[in-house]
Formats: structure tokens, sequence, C-alpha cells
């Protein structure tokens, strides 16, 4: 089966970007391109992963991270930051809005194949 990952973003080429990546290694991707489109897609479907923005119109990814970890339903999936905020606490306040990981902009391809992988194992 394969597993999906739920990608929200609020810029186009980063969701083609991220997209383009994880397809080409057999992930299924669903997107959402603001906070409440994250809540709505959450709602007809239980992805195994979540990558998301932080800094995003509206709904911020911290005000999103917290309304998803009061989901009983979320509480094993994985939620992982892709942001810009790298400044001295930003990680550390990330994580304490319910992320379980941090990926910086910008970041390497490598990277990011490498944190899914630890939060996604290959199904066997």
């Amino acid at each position: 089966m394969t597993q999906t990952i739920l990608v929200v973003d609020d810029n186009e080429a980063n969701l083609r970007l991220i997209n383009a990546v994880l397809k080409t290694r057999g992930y299924h991707l669903l997107e959402a391109r603001s906070g409440e489109a994250a809540l709505e897609a959450l709602a007809r479907s239980l992805p195994a992963l979540v990558l998301m923005d932080v800094q995003m119109p509206g709904l911020s990814g911290i005000d999103v991270a917290r309304e998803i970890r009061a989901m009983a339903e979320m509480a094993a999936v994985p939620l992982i930051a892709i942001t810009a905020m790298a400044m001295k606490g930003d990680r550390e306040a990330i994580l304490a809005a319910g992320f379980n990981d941090y990926l910086a902009k910008p970041y390497k391809i490598g990277e990011l194949l490498a944190l899914v992988a630890r939060w996604l194992p290959a199904e066997g």
C-alpha cells in the first residue's frame, strides 16, 4: 500500500518541488495551500505523515499543529515543519507547538528525503 503524505504550503513552487521529489519515490501526496485547507484535508483522510510550512496567511502552521495535536486520531501521525524560521529559539517553539521535527529552508533534496525516511520507514 502506498503511504500518503499531506504537504501544506501556501507557495506553489514549494508544493511542486516536494510533490515531484516524493511522487518519484512512490508516495501518494495530498496538497493543501493553507492551514484551513489542511484541516479540511485531514477531516477527509488520515495521512501517514504531514509536511507543513509554518508561516502561512490565515491559520499559521503553529496554529494548525496545535489543532492537529488536539485530534485523537492524529496522535501518532508525524508532523514535520518545513520553514524559513531559523532564528535562535524558533526550532524549540515549533517543536513545543506539536511538531515532531523541523527542516529549515533552504534545504537540500537529500535532507528532505532523509527526514521523510526517518519518520516514515519504507513498507516491508
